[in-house]
């Protein structure tokens, strides 16, 4: 008596592999539309440096802030710096205000100046040079799970 052998897969399972691959799509595919609005609010922040630099050099050089609006890098008309910025702003004391337009994750980051003693820099402190920038203080209103981790206040 010869055994017929088996050819291709049962109707089970390929139901098995097809519900397989369909739970692994329902989890992976919300991560993946994460993923890419982080990838977003990254070049939201970049966008940013040009005015940090601006900042942090008026900071070193001068002898009183040019107020708010005033520090020669905001772009608060017209089109925005890149496709996810539709303004960057700054106030009297140099922080910095950032308006991403990445659809799902809008809002405002923000970006402070800090002297050497961890404490937000004001332009009564002039002639002093900056520490380092806290990115995702007061004012930021995107989520902190669309924002890289360095830029989580």
């Amino acid at each position: 008596m010869s055994k017929k052998l088996q050819q291709g897969f049962t109707l089970i399972e390929l139901m098995i592999v097809v519900a397989i691959i369909g739970i692994l799509a329902a989890i992976a595919l919300p991560a993946y539309q994460d993923y890419a609005k982080r990838a977003k609010i990254s070049e939201v922040i970049l966008a940013a440096s040009q005015c940090r630099t601006a900042v942090t050099e008026v900071y070193q050089t001068a002898s009183a802030g040019p107020g708010a609006n005033s520090w020669g890098c905001e772009v608060t008309t017209g089109a925005g710096p890149t496709q996810y910025v539709s303004r960057i702003e700054t106030d009297s004391d140099g922080k910095i205000y950032v308006q991403s337009s990445v659809t799902g994750a809008t809002g405002i980051i923000t970006l402070e100046p800090q002297d050497s003693a961890n404490q937000t820099m004001t332009t009564s402190t002039m002639s002093v040079q900056v520490y380092k920038w806290v990115c995702g203080g007061t004012g930021t209103t995107v989520l902190a799970n669309f924002r890289p981790g360095s830029c989580r206040g």
